[in-house]
């Protein structure tokens, strides 16, 4: 046991678990002990201090702020047995339950204040003679700044979804700022996390089915092994992108940038220029060197996605840049030297594409070395309440899901997956959902609006400039109504895009 360190535990939710569990972290380093600082769900406290009392160096004190103890109980107990006996003394600070439980006596001792400020509650029992009176209002005055709630949701991202150690070291470089009396200056590492947050801190695996669950101990699993080149297959709007970018950041690349890339956006040169990246004058248009995706993912991870779609003549190249780890950009005379971890995804069956010919057998074996699955959601019909409440969340600025909504949602088979989900909480906004209509008559009306849709665009027009608007307006739809998405899946502009949509299709002849 190491009696000059200390463990203070934070919980999920709110900022100002954050705040008051960075000012207990602010007295012990000034009585000059070793902080470590996490942040933890209630479901996962027990497991935490299991793992900290079975440890190489148990701290000598554990602050737990913020987190409720009803969840696992037993194992609760076992754990804060576990620390007592290893010389740890465990203190609880808690505004939202009145009283520890029974079975926890002599385990912990309670620092309790009902529905009172965990800031307010933690500067009077661990800063009664004053020391911390300009951090107590640094804290109070940043409490609602935007540069605080973002750090603070994107450290609870980080502990959610990467290493123990790599949250720890986001909560010690706003540790680091505050006994500096300032905010924290983002630091590379810390821009980095908010920028994962950024793309998908709403687009996590959420859900506990057994094929979500499994997946998550795959990603765990496999995100270490740097050498090997997984493929995710799934259907359109799973999340594959997602999962790839969960790899990314569990991985040792996950400082450095994850670059991703629809093979479905381009034709056969463009695939090839944007693999290879070309030289000044390497064709008509090319101003200047532009590096392609292996070179500027260099370091880190590149995710192809939809990469059934290649050309024969990419599938060639893209062989060879893995053979050779190097790219020769076009029009240039000198290879680049790449280190790149590729991680591809496809809804189609490649090895029926490789027996018809349509797919190099052999860059599929060097693409396939370990696959993943991502699930449908009617695979996962008990998940379907916690994403679409995170989806909720993200539209409604933090408001939960109404209850009334999850019957309704968990008994449709949402054969577009997460984006028709998306597209349908969308629209159950727009309409006032929970207000003025019921969630079952809305998922009505919208199932048939797409029907009356689906069936007004079965007839093909006549002119070719209404084909054409009709094939974009399919491909928006299937990229959830994404225009910048669709555009690129077309290889057009986005105001090109916008002007196909605007035509009018004509009705068609009624033939007796």
């Amino acid at each position: 046991m190491n009696e000059n360190k200390s463990l203070v535990i934070a919980g999920h939710g709110y900022i100002d678990c954050l705040m008051a569990a960075v000012l207990t972290a602010l007295r012990e380093c000034l009585n000059r002990r070793e902080v470590e600082m996490l942040m933890c769900a209630q479901a996962s406290l027990a497991d935490l201090l299991r793992e900290t009392a079975t440890g190489d160096a148990v701290p000598g004190r554990v602050f737990i702020v913020g987190v409720g103890l009803s969840a696992n109980r037993g194992a609760l107990v076992d754990s804060l047995q576990a620390l007592r006996h290893a010389g740890c003394t465990c203190t609880w600070l808690s505004n939202q339950e009145a009283a520890q439980p029974q079975q926890l006596d002599g385990l912990l001792e309670p620092v309790l204040a009902l529905d009172a400020a965990l800031t307010d509650l933690a500067a009077e029992r661990f800063a009664p003679w004053g020391v911390y009176e300009a951090s107590v209002r640094a804290l109070r005055d940043c409490g609602d700044s935007e540069a605080l709630t973002l750090f603070y949701r994107t450290a609870g991202f980080v502990n959610r979804v990467m290493p123990r150690e790599h949250g720890a070291e986001v909560l010690r470089l706003f540790l680091d700022g505050l006994r500096a009396r300032k905010l924290p200056d983002f630091s590379p590492a810390l821009k980095q996390y908010i920028r994962a947050y950024e793309l998908m801190g709403h687009r996590e695996l959420k859900g506990n089915e057994p094929p979500v669950y499994r997946l998550k101990q795959l990603i765990r699993r496999v995100a270490p092994a740097d050498d090997l080149r997984i493929m995710i297959l799934g259907e359109t709007g799973t999340g594959k992108e997602s999962v790839a970018n969960l790899i990314h950041l569990n991985s040792e690349r996950w400082t450095q940038r994850f670059l991703a890339y629809n093979c479905a956006s381009s034709n056969s040169e463009l695939q090839e220029s944007a693999f290879r990246g070309y030289c000044k004058g390497a064709f008509t248009g090319a101003s200047a060197y532009h590096a392609g995706l292996f070179e500027q993912a260099n370091g880190g991870t590149l995710f192809l996605d939809e990469v059934g779609d290649l050309s024969p003549e990419s599938q060639g190249v893209l062989l060879r840049i893995l053979e050779e780890k190097k790219v020769m950009p076009m029009g240039g005379d000198k290879e680049v030297p790449v280190d790149v971890r590729l991680i591809t995804a496809t809804n189609k069956d490649l090895w029926q594409m490789a027996d018809e010919g349509t797919f190099r057998e052999d860059l599929l074996y060097r693409l396939q070395e370990f696959t993943l699955r991502t699930p449908a959601l009617r695979e996962i019909p008990g998940d379907i309440p916690a994403i679409a409440d995170s989806m909720w969340r993200q539209l409604n600025q933090g408001e939960a899901l109404p209850e009334a909504a999850q019957g309704p949602l968990r008994s449709h088979d949402w054969p577009g997956n997460s984006r028709e989900l998306l597209n349908f909480l969308k629209f159950a906004r727009t309409m006032g959902a929970g207000k003025e209509e019921g969630w079952s008559a809305l998922l009505e009306q919208h199932c048939a609006h797409r029907r009356r849709l689906h069936r007004g665009e079965e007839k093909t027009p006549v002119r070719l400039d209404e084909l054409i608007a009709l094939h974009c307006r399919r491909i928006v739809a299937q990229c959830g109504g994404n225009i910048t998405r669709a555009a690129e899946m077309l290889g057009i502009q986005r105001p090109t895009l916008r002007r196909h949509l605007a035509r009018e299709l004509t009705k068609q002849p009624q033939h007796p």
